[in-house]
């Protein structure tokens, strides 16, 4: 059975019996899904150790209450969906049972939205405090192929200098909870998925710059996560490998393929949350395509924004998930240097150039600014680049 719910820019559907997940979002402006599709359900060896075996559907699954995507990914969930004429939420839960922990998520989709939120609630019905690992797992493929590009990137926040390994196939890195230079390793930009060996899977440990996000340079098409770090301070990346990965016959029949995001109210999977004795833990995280911007650097609420740089000019993309207004204004270390009033909407970035002088030194920070009519700043991307 699927249930599906849309509105102008999103598809969004759900298998209520296989875990309740949310198996496909289909970005309506590229007609493309960002989620992997599995056209086969084949066990595969992976999943908690003690369980054996985990099927590698797609979309986006609700692990708990251990890591490796938990033991409920295969059974049904009770889902129901409310309307307020403005939004659909659909509630997908996983028991009722009070001698354990419960696990109910919500997922809205607002009408005239380009993105949609995940709200997990975990419930603790017993009479004693509970530990507990949840993760939201998303298998994402980007593009239209269902498999990933060697141009796909991982895209982490500019503050990020090294990350925590959690496991890896090529001996050359640093092994399981050792940290790991970020992005560059030796030499060799892990940033970008065409030059991974073998297969990594890695944490920010913990997660403090509010976004993720991957995007397909090769298909210009990619897929963000917004969160509030204090609130889920886990994030996990996860690739198959390029150059030698595992065998796609592990998982599927027909060569499709996928990388994932992970996230949780824990900084790796190491750590546990505790839920008091009849207590809840919560949160809402944001999810939104983009597509049409060459690649990406920074993500908020607002906007995705991809900055470049070259021949004395400055190359600037904008992609919204919702309908935005006001100016753009581009700075090159703290001094203006170029200002245009946009209107925008999801599925119609803006893209454009900026020349930022002939006395421009050879670096230099753009610093990208989304600001209100009255100056107001509600979104701001910087980099330090090369100009010249």
């Amino acid at each position: 059975r699927t249930f599906i719910v849309e509105n102008e820019y999103l598809t969004l559907t759900f298998l209520p019996d296989l875990g309740g997940r949310l198996y496909k979002v289909r970005y309506k402006p590229t007609g493309h899904l960002v989620t992997y599709r599995n056209p086969v359900l084949k066990p595969s060896p992976w999943g908690p150790t003690e369980q054996g075996w985990w099927l590698a559907a797609g979309g986006f699954e609700w692990g708990l209450p251990v890591e490796e995507h938990g033991y409920e990914w295969n059974v049904p969930w009770k889902l129901s969906a409310t309307s307020d004429g403005q939004s659909v939420t659909v509630l997908v839960r996983d028991s009722s049972t009070g001698d354990r922990v419960q696990a109910e998520i919500a997922v809205r989709l607002e009408a005239g939205a380009g993105y949609f939120t995940i709200g997990p609630r975990l419930e603790n019905p017993t009479g004693a405090p509970i530990e507990v690992k949840y993760w939201t797992n998303a298998m994402l493929a980007p593009g239209g192929k269902n498999r990933p590009s060697a141009d796909l990137r991982f895209v982490l926040p500019a503050t990020v200098a090294d990350v925590v390994v959690h496991s890896r196939g090529d001996e050359f890195l640093p092994d399981g909870a050792q940290r790991m230079a970020w992005p560059i390793v030796d030499g060799t930009d892990f940033g970008r998925l065409g030059n991974w060996n073998r297969w990594l899977g890695f944490f920010e440990g913990p997660a403090t710059g509010g976004f993720v996000a991957v995007y397909d340079t090769g298909y210009d098409e990619g897929i963000v996560r917004v969160y509030a770090p204090d609130a889920v301070p886990g994030s996990k990346v996860f690739g198959l490998g390029w150059q030698d990965p595992i065998p796609w016959s592990a998982w599927t029949d027909d060569g499709s393929s996928y990388v994932e995001l992970h996230s949780g109210p824990a900084p790796t999977f190491d750590d546990s949350v505790t839920i008091p004795a009849g207590g809840t833990l919560q949160w809402t995280e944001t999810w939104y395509p983009v597509s049409g911007i060459g690649g990406l650097r920074c993500a908020d609420e607002i906007a995705a924004v991809n900055l470049s740089a070259g021949g004395s000019q400055a190359r600037i993309a904008i992609a919204v998930p919702r309908s935005w207004s006001g100016d753009a204004v581009l700075l090159l270390n703290g001094q203006e240097k170029w200002r245009e009033t946009l209107s925008l909407q999801p599925g119609k970035p803006f893209v454009g150039t900026a020349d930022l002088g002939a006395s421009v030194p050879e670096t230099g920070q753009l610093t990208l600014r989304l600001e209100t009519t009255d100056g107001t700043v509600l979104s701001k991307c910087s980099a330090e680049l090369g100009l010249k």
